[in-house]
């Protein structure tokens, strides 16, 4: 019998992982979870991590890792492999806060934002890992190339409000909220002619009154972070 190379499909993860180094901090919950969506329906690379997280210990390894002011990745491969699936997962699944893994395990470079670094300590080598294992060759990338300008960030900000609105919309009953949901879906129409006209005078009142109606519902204000994030970056130029 002749022998051939296996070919190995792995477009899915990579395009992910591409997709994640391109976008901004704001997408970087969806992004990890399009990273770990794209492990499941990929074999090659879900195969490699499987085998990696045999008898691993992802509690005992977070308590080695943490022990300083930054994330210390362990130095068996098989290990790291399983190391950074644990941690994308955990994020992704809400047991870990991203924004307080950022400023509190990636702010230590004054040279690099917590959200560039974390993707070149974490996302960058879990890549080079997987393709590693799977004996596929890559030339080194530049992590953050002069990027395309991304979407015009009211275009953005009316996006992330008129997803944010379908949310409210949806759900029959919303527990803790400080305003009745009819009183919430208003303000974020408003809030969202407010961006169409580029009114930016309005910008931080509407954010600190949908903030403070929020505040008590746990899953709203993590989802509204985002909205609040770019809000602060408009306002503060």
């Amino acid at each position: 019998m002749a022998n051939y190379k296996e070919e190995v499909y792995i477009d899915d993860f990579l395009n992910a992982i591409s997709s994640t180094l391109e976008s901004k901090y704001i997408f970087i919950d969806r992004k990890i979870s399009d990273i770990l969506s794209s492990i499941a329906k990929t074999a090659d690379v879900y195969n490699v991590i499987a085998k990696s997280m045999i008898n691993y210990d992802f509690k005992e390894a977070w308590k080695k890792a943490v022990k300083s002011n930054f994330i210390k990745l362990p130095l068996n491969e098989d290990d790291r492999i399983a190391f950074i699936f644990c941690l994308l997962s955990n994020i992704d699944d809400k047991n870990l806060d991203i924004t307080m893994l950022l400023d509190r395990y990636y702010s230590y470079d004054k040279e690099i934002k917590p959200f560039e670094l974390f993707c070149k300590n974490v996302i960058v080598e879990f890549k080079m890992l997987i393709l590693k294992k799977l004996k596929i060759e890559v030339e080194p990338e530049a992590i953050f190339k002069e990027r395309p300008k991304q979407m015009d960030e009211f275009l953005l900000l009316d996006k992330l409000l008129n997803d944010f609105l379908q949310i409210i919309v949806v759900q029959r009953k919303i527990k803790h909220l400080y305003i009745k949901k009819d009183e919430l879906v208003e303000i974020l129409q408003t809030f969202i002619q407010a961006v169409k006209e580029k009114n930016v005078s309005y910008f931080n009142t509407f954010s600190k009154m949908i903030n403070s109606s929020i505040s008590k519902n746990k899953d709203l204000k993590s989802k509204f972070l985002q909205i609040a994030n770019l809000v602060n970056d408009i306002v503060g130029r």
